[in-house]
């Protein structure tokens, strides 16, 4: 709130320095808030930048591009024929098996 009874009763010295006073202070807010504004305005396109960044990166790798099948199938072929049977005797079971009492 500003008194401006204070400036009521001064002299026309009084009042100039009081005006070039404000107006200092004036081009010093002014100054200050634009800097503001660029930070602010700055900080939002990084933060924009980095949203889409993360957005625009692939969220999964695909099986193949893993590597995993090249090395399961070195694994499997690492296995004796009666190994791979039983492997897919387990998987077989796992697969056909009912979970529905442990849901």
């Amino acid at each position: 709130m500003i008194d401006y009874a204070k400036y009521a009763n001064m002299n026309t010295r009084q009042l100039a320095n009081a005006l070039m006073s404000v107006e200092a202070r004036e081009q010093k807010f002014r100054e200050e808030a634009q800097k503001k504004l660029r930070d602010m305005q700055e900080l939002a396109y990084f933060l924009k930048t980095k949203i889409k960044e993360s957005l625009d990166k692939p969220k999964f790798v695909s099986l193949k591009d893993s590597g995993h099948i090249e090395k399961a199938n070195k694994y499997l072929n690492s296995l004796t024929s009666a190994e791979q049977a039983k492997l897919r005797q387990e998987v077989d079971d796992e697969m056909n098996r009912d979970y529905g009492d442990e849901l």
